[in-house]
């Protein structure tokens, strides 16, 4: 939850980029995680996780867990943990870098 400014701040200025996704890993209620959505101002999608293990990201081992993926599907960056503003901003210097 502390992150998730953060992130809408990330999705803001890097929409162009890159696309902060987030997956909801517990079994919360649709109704519920849109009450968030709207309280939160979440400007990025969230979506619920289904039956099947979701390759590459899972099995996880702890929650935040903030993943930078190319459009390819690699991996670049793996954080387990509250993500900082500084490592955001680490993280979009690589972005713009690549662009």
């Amino acid at each position: 939850m502390k992150e998730i400014p953060e992130l809408i701040r990330f999705q803001n200025e890097h929409h162009s980029r890159a696309q902060v996704l987030g997956i909801n890993f517990e079994q919360t209620e649709p109704k519920e995680i849109q009450h968030y959505i709207d309280e939160l101002k979440i400007n990025y999608p969230v979506l619920r996780i289904g039956s099947e293990p979701l390759v590459p990201f899972e099995p996880l081992k702890g929650l935040p867990t903030t993943f930078l993926v190319t459009p390819q599907g690699q991996i670049i960056y793996r954080h387990l943990g509250p993500l900082s503003s500084e490592q955001l901003k680490r993280w979009s210097d690589h972005i713009n870098a690549a662009s």
